[in-house]
């Protein structure tokens, strides 16, 4: 029995689009699978559609990321109702914080020379769902 209980799509930092990354999960032969995107429930519906048309057993998932005084943490949730309205307003915010957080990060890097658009980045790293 194979199992992927660990995903990530193109809703966050994943490479392909949900029915993809399930295609790709059918055909090495994985029975259960979760998609678990950073912050965000934004492949859930379009994955579960794809992983009930190929057979597999598909489990909604979720990778919160939070801080600690030990560092950053990722806490992944399983079985989630990714329509809940306390995940949905959590994963908006933490989403506006990424937003913020992209802003300084180009800041940062011109204050030390490197002069980047955001416009350019987004090409090499867009969100595509």
């Amino acid at each position: 029995m194979k199992i992927d209980l660990h995903t990530h799509t193109t809703a966050s930092d994943g490479q392909y689009m949900p029915c993809e990354l399930v295609n790709m999960a059918a055909d090495a032969g994985v029975e259960y699978l979760s998609v678990t995107d950073h912050d965000t429930t934004g492949a859930i519906e379009q994955a579960r559609k794809a992983a009930h048309e190929r057979g597999i057993v598909f489990i909604p998932g979720i990778e919160i990321s939070s801080s600690s005084e030990c560092g950053d943490i990722h806490i992944l949730g399983y079985g989630i109702d990714e329509k809940n309205p306390v995940l949905e307003q959590l994963c908006s915010r933490l989403k506006k914080d990424r937003d913020v957080r992209k802003f300084r990060i180009l800041e940062y890097l011109r204050e030390k020379n490197i002069d980047l658009l955001l416009e350019n980045v987004e090409k090499f790293a867009p969100q595509t769902l």
